[in-house]
């Protein structure tokens, strides 16, 4: 699995929990140095669409998709 599909598939989840009422854990964003990863526009959209929603800044919502994704169990 690449970066962009781990982080896209990270970004529905996250997207789809949030709108269905599920309990979403939203991190403070800190930590080290950011690194940049393509994704498709529409994910992308998505994030944003949920950040406008909940008025989080869109760092803290794709920080939750990766930790919520990373804990995941496959």
């Amino acid at each position: 699995m690449t970066d962009r599909e781990a982080m896209e598939e990270a970004i529905r989840d996250v997207v789809a929990a949030a709108r269905a009422g599920e309990p979403v854990e939203w991190p403070h964003p800190m930590g080290p140095l950011t690194r940049p990863i393509r994704i498709h526009e529409e994910v992308l959209n998505e994030a944003r669409a949920l950040r406008k929603d909940l008025g989080y800044k869109l760092n803290v919502v794709l920080l939750a998709a990766m930790t919520r994704w990373m804990k995941k169990e496959r």
